[in-house]
């Protein structure tokens, strides 16, 4: 064995777990929020508009940061970047709970982004390091099988808490300052929640193996960065992969940022009835998820990508033609299905057409393409909802039009993807 490729860790479980409870933590906060961006806009009296700011500018935070902790994580060890990107997140979280203006609130969530943006390539780097080539789309199944239980639990919890936090508020004392806080800031628990489960992932990072490495300094200059990053996407692979990153989360991020919002609106209903409605998404979540692992070394992990663009692309277009309840759902579910199949195989791409001492930035700038669709939805969201007066109903069906076409784009480039080598 290369004595620069870190020793495997012998035990499966031990090694995922930490990692898989990252995973969760991070993709939470993309699903929890959801029921209670109406909630936030209210408190805070500003426009639906505007609390689209605070879900751009966590995409943005997440953005810089996954790159960066990409290459740290190959230069000084992914373990270290894991557990620090942890501890960030949860500091972040508190920020937000204590925050009481819109200005604090964004101050939190960008605090809260940059760990958000570094536990996912430092825990994708790590399974490609120490877990066997067989099992690693097992191992990435499991870890992207931690988003789709946030997506289940994410809007449930999201909902129960908005709704649960008011009605314990009417029961209280009225000379409780419990009774203001959970009156005016219901939406402060979405936040609080995240405090056990970062102490929680932490205490299981704390087992993971030590992989310090000795190296003369962390190069992260742009002009450092960018040349690793050509040599990454001059092959017609690794090109596409990044490319199809960027594409396919304008897509994601619509449903799983807005589809709560979208639901409220259309059936005039509560957070928690939204939060119920998108348990089928994060039911096709979880089966896309389970079916792609099973699939990737069966017909490989080109296939399972473009069956879940199919799925991803008539999920969207559902969403911008339907207006039945049913229909809502179904469209839900299509773009659940879609999302799991599309998880894993991109993570799986990148590990064979990167060399195997880039892959911690290999899969950072994966990672961080393909959360540009988290700025971009939100950003056409809020350009729609400004311009569209009162109609937001027809705005988000536009943005859930645009995100069809830009499914079917993807759809096309996955085809041009060629068959990757096997890894050495």
């Amino acid at each position: 064995m290369s004595s620069s490729r870190p020793a495997r860790d012998p035990s499966f479980g031990a090694l995922v777990a930490p990692l898989a409870l990252g995973m969760f933590l991070r993709a939470l906060q993309m699903t929890v929020i959801g029921p209670s961006l109406i909630d936030i806009s209210k408190s805070l009296r500003v426009t639906l508009a505007d609390v689209g700011w605070i879900m751009a500018l966590y995409a943005a935070g997440s953005l810089v940061a996954q790159p960066v902790a990409g290459r740290v994580s190959d230069a000084r060890g992914r373990k270290a970047v894991f557990t620090a990107a942890v501890a960030i997140f949860g500091v972040g979280s508190v920020a937000c709970a204590l925050s009481r203006t819109l200005p604090e609130l964004i101050a939190g969530r960008v605090i809260q982004s940059l760990g958000a943006g570094a536990i996912a390539p430092a825990a994708t780097a790590l399974i490609g390091d120490r877990v066997a080539e067989r099992r690693q789309g097992a191992a990435l199944g499991v870890v992207y099988g931690m988003f789709a239980l946030a997506a289940v639990m994410g809007s449930v919890v999201g909902g129960g808490l908005i709704d649960g936090g008011r009605a314990l508020s009417s029961r209280l004392d009225e000379a409780s300052p419990l009774r203001a806080e959970l009156a005016i800031f219901p939406w402060h628990l979405v936040f609080w929640i995240n405090v056990p489960l970062t102490l929680a992932t932490l205490a299981l990072a704390y087992r993971l193996p030590d992989d310090r490495r000795e190296s003369p300094g962390v190069d992260v200059g742009l002009r450092a960065f960018f040349r690793r990053f050509a040599t990454l996407v001059v092959s017609r692979g690794s090109g596409l992969i990044y490319l199809i990153a960027i594409l396919s989360g304008i897509p994601i991020y619509s449903v799983t940022m807005y589809g709560a919002a979208y639901f409220m609106e259309q059936f005039h209903a509560s957070a928690v009835s939204a939060g119920v409605a998108l348990l089928a998404l994060g039911i096709a979540l979880g089966l896309g998820l389970s079916a792609g692992g099973a699939l990737i070394p069966r017909v490989g992990p080109k296939n399972v990508l473009l069956l879940g663009a199919i799925a991803l692309a008539a999920g969207d277009a559902s969403l911008a033609a339907l207006t039945s309840a049913a229909g809502v759902l179904a469209a839900f579910g299509a773009c659940g299905l879609g999302m799991g199949l599309v998880s894993a195989p991109p993570n799986v791409l990148i590990f064979r057409y990167a060399p195997q001492e880039q892959r911690g930035m290999a899969s950072g700038v994966l990672t961080m393409l393909g959360s540009t669709g988290a700025i971009s939805a939100p950003i056409v969201v809020t350009a729609y909802l400004r311009n569209a007066e009162h109609a937001q109903l027809a705005a988000f069906r536009q943005e859930f039009l645009l995100a069809f076409v830009v499914a079917v784009v993807t759809l096309a480039l996955v085809m041009l993807l060629p068959a990757p080598a096997k890894a050495s």
